[in-house]
């Protein structure tokens, strides 16, 4: 049958009661905070005179204060992984600072690693430039005593030094008949393929090659008028000339006129021809043995 709960007097319905342990009587679960309706609860009449809800109430009481200290425990733990874990990203964050501080400063000593290196290969440069450039000088001093002869006859492709000295003292002899006592060497210059090759000739003083140079029109009007006669050039001079003679064509493609090729200061150089050099005809003779003489005339190709 229905009945009222003995702690708030309101209708207890189904299954929502608790039975007294000693007097059997009922009272609603949530009234007396118990776990169920198997568990154990003692009504008012026979609990302690301090209690106001019975045994039941003072248990649930001491589950809950434990489990709230739990909580506590819980809380506290979490509180200090916290702790622990800020301490540990502030420190993180303190050697994270170091290594950007450490990066920045390769980062520096990188930069003026560099920069030595560069400066280190620009002072290699220059000093391999300046190798070079004496290397240049002493080639050119050196092929100062040398002339060249293109076009002497060469009949076997056995070396014959006395037979090219023989035919270059005759050549000489008829520029500078003094000159052929001064001759040291005749070196044919690469390697025979059916055709005469350069002759090499050797003095013993620059004057005397200069001297040929400047007077070989003198075979113009000999048997030996075919023969040219030019100085040693070294590969850099032959390529320099060869760059001028190149851009020369290229300007006088496109109109220009009355324009060669001067040695000035002992160096070659595109010039206007003016009007003195044009009725000398200067720059039909192609060779570099005089300051400003002509090795290449627009006057010759138009």
């Amino acid at each position: 049958m229905p009945a009222n709960c003995t702690v708030c007097n309101r209708l207890i319905q189904y299954q929502e009661d608790v039975r007294c342990a000693q007097c059997g009587s009922l009272a609603h679960m949530a009234c007396t905070s118990t776990g169920g309706r198997n568990s154990t609860w003692v009504c008012c009449n026979f609990s302690t005179p301090n209690s106001k809800m019975g045994t039941g109430t003072l248990t649930n009481f001491v589950f809950t204060e434990e489990h709230f200290k739990n909580l506590m425990c819980q809380l506290l733990a979490i509180n200090k992984n916290v702790q622990d874990s800020n301490a540990l990203l502030k420190y993180q964050g303190e050697q994270l600072s170091v290594c950007i501080k450490e990066i920045e400063l390769i980062k520096t000593e990188n930069y003026n690693l560099k920069q030595k290196i560069l400066l280190l290969e620009d002072q290699l440069h220059d000093t391999r430039n300046t190798e070079n450039s004496y290397r240049e000088i002493r080639d050119r001093i050196k092929r100062e005593n040398n002339i060249m002869l293109f076009g002497l006859s060469e009949e076997i492709s056995v070396p014959n030094s006395f037979e090219d000295h023989q035919l270059a003292t005759k050549v000489i002899s008829v520029i500078a008949p003094d000159a052929t006592e001064k001759v040291i060497e005749c070196t044919r210059i690469g390697k025979f393929a059916g055709r005469p090759r350069p002759l090499k000739v050797s003095f013993c003083d620059s004057k005397i090659s200069r001297m040929i140079l400047v007077n070989k029109k003198k075979l113009l009007p000999t048997e030996y008028h075919n023969i040219k006669i030019q100085a040693d050039l070294t590969k850099n001079q032959l390529q320099h000339l060869k760059s001028l003679q190149k851009e020369l064509k290229t300007r006088q493609d496109q109109g220009e006129r009355n324009i060669t090729i001067k040695y000035v200061n002992q160096s070659p150089q595109i010039v206007q021809l003016d009007e003195d050099s044009k009725r000398r005809g200067e720059g039909k003779d192609a060779t570099p043995e005089k300051q400003n003489t002509k090795i290449f005339s627009s006057s010759n190709k138009h």
